[in-house]
């Protein structure tokens, strides 16, 4: 890669930015740059090497690995994972579903046999990704979407490796805004790491009922009545606690 800047001066500084678009993995590389300038004091050409740096680098190179639901909800459970939950788009939720799987298929990936579930009033649809790289590395993702003629979506994204899951998980990103042509995502994701712990939350604890009426649970925005191992609400859609 060459690039060319206007003159230099001893007393000013002058950056030049280069961007690379990787095709395969690299693993730990190491980048290094060179000056060819020429000289107006000493009227000759000059050449300096600048100092390499080592970086890791991984774009994944993917290819096509079937797996079964219970393998794959064994492997997820062992990888790095990031997640990005959208707010409220003004797409019809079939269309994005489709749209978002899709881009994962384009990229090599596994889709296993897809959960959709489809009302007048609502869609929900869950769809479970695997690939391997060449290199062995594994990666895995998941898509969620829920609504009608608005929608929500939910992707997860798994990697080994920290470096291979950046790669990927903004490769997912990046191809589903470029076809909605909407940017679907908060600021930064969340990333987490080895996943041997468990987590009790309030919601997990069981309460006696004994002496008092049973709670009825509504939802939080449209205040219908839903059903206590309900997800989502039939009516609008909201994800549920």
């Amino acid at each position: 890669m060459r690039k060319r800047c206007l003159c230099l001066n001893p007393v000013k500084e002058r950056r030049l930015l280069s961007r690379f678009a990787l095709t395969g993995e690299c693993g730990n590389c190491k980048i290094s740059a060179s000056i060819d300038y020429y000289d107006y004091n000493t009227k000759k050409r000059k050449h300096v090497d600048l100092e390499g740096k080592m970086v890791s680098m991984v774009c994944p190179v993917l290819r096509v690995r079937q797996i079964d639901e219970p393998s794959w909800r064994s492997l997820v459970s062992t990888l790095i994972s990031a997640e990005e939950d959208s707010k409220y788009l003004e797409i019809p939720a079939e269309n994005l579903f489709d749209i978002a799987t899709r881009v994962l298929k384009d990229m090599n990936m596994y889709m296993i046999e897809p959960e959709i579930t489809s009302t007048p009033r609502l869609f929900t649809g869950v769809a479970r990704f695997y690939a391997e790289c060449v290199r062995g590395l594994k990666y895995a993702s998941y898509v969620e979407v829920v609504g009608k003629s608005r929608s929500r979506l939910i992707l997860r994204a798994w990697a080994e490796k920290e470096d291979a899951l950046t790669g990927f998980y903004y490769k997912m990103l990046e191809e589903i805004e470029k076809r909605t042509d909407i940017k679907l995502f908060v600021d930064g994701g969340s990333a987490q790491y080895n996943i041997s712990t468990t987590n009790i939350t309030d919601s997990l604890i069981q309460r006696s009922t004994i002496g008092s009426e049973s709670e009825v649970r509504k939802c939080p925005v449209c205040g219908k009545e839903v059903k206590d191992n309900a997800k989502f609400c039939e009516d609008c859609g909201e994800r549920l606690d």
